[in-house]
């Protein structure tokens, strides 16, 4: 029930920052900032998901960390793509190393 709260309230909350933030420096600036940071987002997550393919080629670490590594990285891509400034925080964030280690670990002792 939580995520369906959450699902259909975010987009409510996107438009609202995204007025507000289009209030405060304009509609040109504010479509420029979303198509910029998806730009840089694409780059940063081919970046990420190579990395993590190296590291599955060249180290002995387990398949399952590294899926969980290019699971949470193909959900930032998803994040960055997706018009808006807390799917693209939320995106950006998801692509710090220590903090999907961070992730991993904490669902891990959930489910464990």
């Amino acid at each position: 029930m939580k995520l369906l709260i959450l699902f259909l309230s975010l987009p409510i909350i996107e438009i609202f920052v995204f007025f507000k933030i289009n209030e405060m420096i304009g509609i040109v600036y504010t479509l420029s900032f979303i198509i910029f940071t998806a730009l840089i987002g694409v780059f940063f997550v081919k970046m990420q998901a190579r990395e993590v393919i190296h590291t599955f080629k060249n180290q002995n670490t387990s398949p399952v960390l590294l899926f969980s590594h290019g699971l949470l990285i193909l959900i930032a891509g998803i994040f960055l793509l997706t018009p808006g400034f807390i799917t693209d925080t939320a995106g950006f964030f998801l692509l710090i190393p220590n903090l999907r280690i961070f992730i991993i670990t904490t669902i891990t002792r959930k489910i464990t």
